[in-house]
């Protein structure tokens, strides 16, 4: 959820975006912005017309990778205007990786109120095999203007025969009262599975 709710849905715009070294250090930018309707008007979660931002993101040659994203944008049609930060982290090494997400989000409505949203995960995979592995993943969102909040404990499994293609499964517990589209934390326990091929 952290890495899709706090976001517009769809951005029609421009972007800039190049990297550079740094005491011996490679970093990544980019830089964006629209200030026009999208392509697809009849779709679009939080829809905006205006929206500025970018990201930066530094390569450590230990294995870690941190971004930091900053952004602002207004709401179409309600005109809510947010201002995002958050923070990424990947750290991989030959038999595991972590990787996390986590954004802040200060919300303020035409109506004079303000709120906050917030959430991260954090996830790590362990490499049984060079096919085989073992993944655990938590999950929080506390959504804006009293939307409720959602924990989620994940542990699953990824099988890759070959690269481009991973079966997956896992058991998901959760809890809270969140509503977005076809979340349903009524169902507190679930077993999901997935096939996805890469092009």
């Amino acid at each position: 959820l952290v890495s899709t709710v706090p976001f517009p849905e769809y951005t029609t715009g421009v972007q800039f975006f190049g990297d550079f070294g740094l005491m011996d250090e490679d970093l990544e930018y980019s830089v964006f912005l629209q200030n026009n309707e999208s392509i697809n008007e009849m779709t679009g979660f939080r829809k905006t017309h205006l929206i500025y931002g970018g990201k930066i993101k530094w390569f450590g040659r230990s294995g870690l990778e941190i971004g930091i994203p900053l952004l602002y944008y207004t709401e179409y049609r309600t005109d809510n205007r947010i201002y995002l930060t958050g923070l990424d982290i990947l750290y991989k090494k030959k038999w595991f990786e972590i990787m996390g997400e986590a954004t802040y989000s200060h919300v303020d409505t035409m109506a004079g109120s303000d709120s906050r949203e917030y959430g991260y995960y954090l996830q790590g995979v362990y490499a049984l095999t060079e096919r085989l592995f073992l993944i655990g993943r938590h999950e929080y969102m506390n959504s804006r203007t009293d939307g409720g909040e959602l924990r989620v404990i994940t542990f699953g499994s990824a099988y890759k025969p070959v690269p481009q293609v991973v079966f997956k499964i896992e058991y998901q517990i959760r809890s809270g009262d969140l509503r977005f589209d076809d979340i349903d934390v009524n169902n507190s326990e679930q077993f999901l599975a997935s096939f996805s091929i890469l092009f």
